[in-house]
C-alpha cells in the first residue's frame, strides 16, 4: 500500500481519540486495493484530493479528477472533514459523501446531525462543476445515529461497499 501508518497513527485509533487522515487514507486505500480492485466502478477518493478537491485552485479540479479516474466510477466514496486549512491536515469530524451515478444523486452520511453539511456541499458543487453527471443532481443528508459514535469513514465506507456488491 501506499500510505504509510506511524505509531502515532496507530494512538488515533484508541478509544478517545480523533481518527486522523494517515488513517481514514489507509482503509480506503485497502477497500479500493483488496475489496473493490480496479473494475467494478467504485471509487474511494483519498482524504487528501478531498481536501485538494474541496479547498484547492478550481482550475486544479478536472486534472485531479482525470489522474484519479473519477469518471470512470458508478460510485465515488469521499471523506468529508470539517478541515478548511489548505496547508494542514486536521478537522474535528469524519462524515461520508456518496455518489451514484444509478441514482443521479449524492448522498452525505453524517453521525453529528449535519455537521459537515456546508464541507459536503463545498465537494458536490465543485465535483457538479467537472464531472459529467447527467442533469441535476441533489444531496440526501442521512443522519447515521448510533449509541457507538465511532462511526467514523472506514466502517461505514466498509458496510456500504458489502451492500454495494449485492
Amino acid at each position: 500500500h501506499d500510505t504509510t501508518i506511524r505509531e502515532s497513527d496507530m494512538v488515533s485509533l484508541k478509544e478517545g481519540n480523533w481518527i486522523n487522515d494517515s488513517i481514514v487514507a489507509f482503509w480506503l486505500e485497502y477497500l479500493q486495493r483488496e475489496i473493490c480492485g480496479e473494475d467494478k466502478g467504485i471509487l474511494f477518493v483519498s482524504p487528501a484530493m478531498s481536501q485538494i478537491i474541496k479547498l484547492g485552485e478550481k482550475n486544479d479540479i478536472d486534472y485531479n479528477l482525470n489522474a484519479i479516474g473519477a469518471w470512470r466510477n458508478d460510485y465515488l466514496f469521499l471523506p468529508v472533514n470539517n478541515n478548511e486549512s489548505k496547508e494542514l491536515q486536521g478537522g474535528s469530524h469524519w462524515s461520508l459523501l456518496v455518489y451514484s451515478r444509478f441514482d443521479n444523486a449524492w448522498y452525505h452520511y453524517d453521525s453529528l446531525e449535519g455537521a459537515n453539511t456546508n464541507p459536503a456541499l463545498k465537494l458536490v458543487e465543485r465535483l457538479n462543476m467537472y464531472l459529467e453527471f447527467e442533469k441535476f443532481q441533489y444531496l440526501l443528508t442521512q443522519l447515521v445515529h448510533s449509541k457507538m459514535i465511532i462511526i467514523a469513514v472506514e466502517p461505514f465506507c466498509y458496510h456500504m461497499l458489502i451492500i454495494l456488491q449485492k
